[in-house]
């Protein structure tokens, strides 16, 4: 009979008042970002320019991606995506939408969907909204997620059956998965956690504290 009782190890937790959360598109190495406390966040794309935001992406009620202007190489264009965000007035929550438009939103960030209302999403429902699948391999993840009034980024390296599962022991119910694998890194003031290289990475996000 297989272990149903599973142990949390090496899992990295940062929780973030709303109004404090933000993104910053920096488009640098991942180990060269001169901010005291980030982590890669949005998907991206490398161009012979440099790198692209992937899906949706908001910072200070700046749009600098969403899918319905992705160019159409680009695997999610198009697609309504799950979107976290945070308003103007400090609401904050997830939409699934294809446009930042018109949305008094503050700060907005895509990701593939893990657990939506404490419910794991399953392969094919986030294949619907454009993504191959195989994002979800065993490396280092993050997460950013609802925990009653705050969000929550989570760091932890695992696979895709194990991440519902993780999220949903530490009390999260709605989260979404960040870019992770080669570019992930997660500093605080210091480096707490970096897969191996310096990746240019387009984009980090940021909170105070």
């Amino acid at each position: 009979m297989p272990l149903t009782v599973q142990k949390l190890s090496d899992i990295y937790v940062q929780e973030i008042y709303p109004p404090y959360f933000g993104i910053y598109v920096c488009n640098k190495p991942k180990q060269d970002v001169e901010v005291a406390n980030y982590f890669n966040a949005g998907f991206f794309a490398q161009t012979e320019e440099g790198t692209i935001p992937v899906g949706n992406l908001m910072d200070s009620g700046i749009i600098y991606a969403q899918s319905k202007d992705n160019p159409s190489w680009i695997n999610v264009a198009g697609k309504a995506l799950t979107t976290l965000y945070v308003k103007n007035d400090g609401e904050f929550g997830f939409e699934k939408t294809n446009t930042l438009e018109n949305k008094n939103f503050k700060t907005a960030i895509s990701g593939i969907p893990i657990v939506i209302d404490g419910r794991q999403i399953s392969m094919e429902d986030i294949k619907r909204e454009g993504y191959e699948g195989n994002e979800l391999y065993y490396t280092w993840h993050g997460f950013l997620g609802i925990r009653e009034s705050d969000l929550v980024y989570v760091g932890a390296r695992c696979e895709y059956s194990q991440m519902a599962w993780i999220l949903l022991a530490l009390g999260i119910r709605n989260a979404v998965k960040l870019d992770g694998g080669g570019s992930y890194i997660l500093h605080n003031d210091r480096t707490l956690k970096a897969t191996d290289g310096n990746r240019r990475i387009n984009n980090v996000g940021m909170w105070h504290g």
